[in-house]
């Protein structure tokens, strides 16, 4: 079964697993930026824009993905080029790139040999782009891949509304233009190739955060009353799904993000990021959330984290505007310097929404 929290901006070092799973061969990577975000049930995705090699960004795929209690992530892809899934274990040891012979079923109604790629902790299989297999992920009830020394077991509850809703995403950001009624693909028999109604128009870029980066340099001036960094968060580690990062030397590192409201609530968003750093806590931790303040323009909320046993600590700050944008801050640090990032962010989220 899926856990529960949809949490995916995931902090220091966390690989983002969409460029991780990019269908084609694999190449050296680019910059990116997320678009859309959005969820379905238990199921959390975005729209991926990648560096078209002149400096512009223009879109790539959609992905959505969901975290079972095991720890293992399952993800559906899908793109121009086609539909695949991928599987995903921070504990696994693959060798890169390395293919492996695979059996894919859904329940009795559909299976097939294929092949899976590795790539970094996840195994990529992508599919053919044929109608009953789509079908059979939106009614099916367990998706299964035996490899040559396991078998892998996912419950597929809400993969029809998951489905549905990135093939959402995909026409919404690559202007596809397709019929459809019962299912997403309109009955076509290559449900990959647009229908010749209208064809493919240029996607636009994804919206840029509310926050420039001299707006965020003018604000981190004001509270941190100190020498400080700030840089696009794709300049520091492309991995990174943040819009950007700063620090103040050191001392602390500071990660800044905006998303589009996806039905939760400020506390309930504070509450997933702090489940998401007790995660990587290798020890005894102590989190939780202090006393929100709402106003005629947001709601703000507050939470911090600290995991003794690796010594570090975290203040978040979430502010849920009522246009139904969320702005969110993570100040990270040691231990001994708790007390600097919960001011610095206490002092953040009160000159944003006082």
């Amino acid at each position: 079964m899926p856990c529960r929290s949809r949490f995916r901006g995931r902090l220091v070092g966390l690989v983002f697993i969409s460029g991780l799973a990019a269908l084609g061969p694999v190449s050296p990577a680019r910059s990116f930026e997320v678009g859309e975000r959005f969820a379905a049930g238990d199921w959390a995705g975005h729209a991926q824009y990648d560096d078209d090699g002149t400096g512009r960004q223009s879109f790539s795929l959609c992905l959505i993905s969901a975290e079972f209690d095991n720890g293992m992530t399952l993800a559906f892809i899908r793109k121009a080029e086609g539909f695949a899934f991928f599987i995903s274990d921070p504990r696994w040891q693959l060798e890169q790139y390395a293919t492996y012979p695979l059996t894919v079923s859904i329940d009795r109604l559909w299976s097939e040999r294929v092949e899976g790629r590795a790539v970094l902790h996840s195994v990529l299989v992508e599919l053919q782009p044929e109608l009953r297999v789509w079908d059979a992920l939106s009614r099916g009830r367990r998706l299964t891949v035996v490899s040559d020394a396991r078998r892998f077991d996912f419950v597929l509850d809400g993969s029809a509304r998951a489905l549905d809703r990135l093939e959402r995403c995909f026409r919404d950001h690559s202007r596809a233009v397709v019929e459809a009624d019962r299912n997403p693909f309109g009955g076509s028999s290559n449900p990959f190739a647009a229908a010749p109604v209208a064809p493919p128009q240029q996607a636009p870029r994804p919206p840029r955060p509310s926050l420039q980066l001299a707006q965020l340099s003018g604000l981190l001036e004001k509270v941190v009353g100190v020498e400080f960094w700030v840089k696009p968060a794709a300049e520091v580690d492309v991995s990174l799904e943040m819009d950007y990062v700063y620090g103040v030397g050191d001392l602390l590192t500071g990660f800044y993000w905006e998303q589009l409201d996806d039905g939760r609530s400020a506390e309930r968003i504070l509450s997933d990021a702090l489940a998401a750093l007790q995660e990587g806590c290798s020890g005894p931790f102590v989190s939780g959330l202090r006393a929100s303040v709402d106003s005629k323009r947001a709601l703000r909320t507050h939470g911090s984290h600290a995991c003794k046993a690796d010594d570090f600590f975290a203040d978040a700050t979430v502010i849920a505007w009522k246009n139904g944008y969320a702005t969110v801050f993570v100040n990270t640090t040691d231990m001994a310097d708790a007390q600097v990032a919960e001011e610095i962010g206490s002092a953040i989220g009160t000159a944003l929404a006082p």
